[in-house]
Parts: C-alpha cells; structure tokens; sequence
C-alpha cells in the first residue's frame, strides 16, 4: 500500500509510517487517528488490542478522537456444534469464517477465490472484539464513548448490526 501511495500525486506531502500498530511511534499530536476495515482483529490477543488503544492515545491531543470499524462477531448467532458460518458464496468466491478458540476469541476466515481459471485460497488468524470490550479497552487508554453506530451513514447500532464505528474521545 505504501508503494502504490508514493506512486500517486502529492505523495511526497504525507509521511507513511510502516510499523506495529502496537507500538509505532510517530511525531505530534493529532484531533483524529482512526482505525478500519477489522484492522483490530489482526492483532491476535487481547493484551495486544489494548496496546493499540493505548498507542492511539499517546498519538491524540486531548479532547482528540479515535474511530474503530470493525464487525460484530456473530458467533452467538451460530448453531451449537457447528464449526463455522459461510459468509460469501459467490460463482467466483467463497468465505468461511471458523471458530477456533472461543474462549481466546480467537477465528480463521479461508477465502477460495477463483482467479484466472485456478482456485486460490488464502486464511487468515483473526481475534474479534465485543463491543463493551472495545469500550473497556478505550476506558483503560483514558478515552470515553461518544457515539457508536452500525455503519458510516451513522446508521443505529442494534443487536443486529453487523459492523459499528465507535467513536472514543480522549
């Protein structure tokens, strides 16, 4: 992503940071720093997703924001016994999520996707988040709820939302 950026124009204006969410340091303070796209989940342990709502304190100016997207775990919804829940099944691409530890919170997504006639797969190690464990977590990095929604159009976040944005001020 950082090459496709520097090959777009005004690129030399934006200093890219490639680092661990966990733990990377840049200069200043800002009023936003959001995180998107489940990009919480890809730290896999509870004591690392907190590291990243403390890093993204250290990063805010006080009264600053940050924004977390990410899904809302259905495993709840999920019959007793069964493994997993298929997601997309498309003619050229099907999604299994599975449920490997839950009591680390801990799922597998595998991707068969077709690609030039051949039959790709990719899996990815993913922990999800409850929503009042994002809230705690924020609370530990000295940061409060403002606003939580099920999507960006500020949609209401019910039980059945599927993703949210939520809101943390510090």
């Amino acid at each position: 992503m950082a090459e496709v950026l520097r090959k777009k124009p005004g690129a030399e204006a934006i200093d890219v940071a490639i680092g661990d969410m966990r733990t990377t340091r840049v200069d200043g303070k800002f009023k936003l720093v959001y995180l998107v796209w489940n990009s919480i989940m890809n730290v896999t342990n509870q004591d690392g997703q907190v590291e990243v709502f403390a890093n993204a304190a250290a990063h805010l100016d006080e009264g600053g924001y940050f924004v977390v997207e990410v899904a809302v775990h259905k495993q709840d919804r999920t019959p007793a016994g069964d493994l997993g829940q298929v997601f997309v099944m498309d003619d050229d691409h099907v999604g299994i999520d599975t449920f490997d530890d839950p009591v680390l919170q801990l799922m597998s997504s595998h991707h068969w996707t077709e690609i030039n006639g051949h039959l790709h797969r990719d899996t990815g190690r993913f922990r999800y988040v409850w929503p009042s464990e994002l809230d705690l977590m924020a609370r530990l990095a000295s940061m409060r709820l403002v606003n939580r929604w099920g999507g960006w159009q500020e949609e209401v976040f019910t039980a059945e939302s599927e993703s949210q944005v939520a809101v943390y001020q510090k």
